[in-house]
């Protein structure tokens, strides 16, 4: 069910960070994007000074949740980066993980 209007706040973006990663991962996450005013969700892998988009999602994805995988990998440390942008109103529900989100070794 999408927030109650009273549920806005003046945030208008949230990043989740990974830990320092070093090697090939597979990266595991479900996303959830349900209502006429959503946002966006990115999803980077952040290595140094470079900035590499794994995925972009926008837009009302009806009530449903999406399981997304990728592959990284890296030779030097990097972290994922998954960046929400609120909507224009109060009518979006944007969630991240109905399980945990998960790196494995390859």
């Amino acid at each position: 069910m999408p927030r109650r209007h009273s549920h806005v706040r003046k945030t208008t973006a949230a990043q989740l960070l990974s830990p320092r990663l070093t090697g090939d991962y597979c990266l595991q996450f479900y996303f959830h994007m349900f209502g006429p005013q959503m946002g966006k969700l990115h999803i980077f892998v952040l290595a140094g000074a470079q900035r590499t988009a794994l995925g972009s999602y926008s837009g009302n994805r009806g009530e449903r949740w999406y399981k997304t995988k990728a592959d990284i990998g890296s030779i030097q440390p990097y972290q994922i980066a998954f960046e929400a942008e609120r909507g224009l109103g109060w009518t979006g529900d944007n969630r991240t993980g109905r399980d945990p989100i998960n790196t494995r070794n390859m």
